[in-house]
């Protein structure tokens, strides 16, 4: 999976080695290891509990909270978004979770901006939905991924941009606004 996020010295990717524990790269040191989580992360595919080793992982920051997340897909159908928040100010522990019940998407891209998630389809219509921290949708917009194939990024919330990584290419592009 194609996730990561930068928080306080650490970059964290889309990678655990047993479920509830987080890959993480000191930016100082350059050495990895891993954040224990208070709970399992998601299996982005789907709404299981990951147990083992595995890098199907989408997670995300907004600054606060670390945001685990799945699309949810039973048969062809997209039935939704699972969405499982980590307070890493406390011991990492989930301090929420909710569904959805909105159509979902296959999805490789997930921004946080400390009021919304934005879910970033990867190909087909080029969809991100906006919704809040209670599952609601906000909105929903084609994004410019046809020309600019951006798959995943960040929200830098020191100066208030969106960063976009682009999947075939090592672009970074900056938007002021989702």
């Amino acid at each position: 999976c194609i996730s990561s996020f930068y928080l306080d010295g650490f970059i964290y990717n889309g990678y655990t080695s047993n479920g509830s524990n987080l890959e993480r790269v000191n930016v100082t040191s350059g050495s990895v290891d891993y954040e224990i989580l208070g709970d399992n992360l998601l299996d982005r595919r789907d709404d299981s509990e990951l147990s083992s080793s595995s890098s199907e992982v989408q997670v995300t920051t907004d600054g606060r909270y670390v945001f685990s997340t799945s699309y949810l897909k039973s048969g062809a159908s997209y039935t939704g978004f699972k969405v499982r928040i980590f307070d890493p100010y406390d011991n990492w522990n989930k301090t929420d979770e909710f569904y959805s019940n909105i159509t979902s998407f296959y999805t490789n891209g997930l921004v946080a901006d400390g009021a919304y998630l934005y879910f970033i389809q990867w190909g087909g219509n080029h969809y991100i939905r906006q919704i809040d921290y209670n599952g609601n949708i906000i909105k929903n917009w084609t994004s410019d991924q046809a020309t600019t194939y951006i798959i995943n990024g960040q929200y830098d919330y020191f100066n208030d941009i969106y960063w976009m990584g682009q999947y075939n290419a090592s672009n970074i592009y900056m938007y002021g606004g989702l």
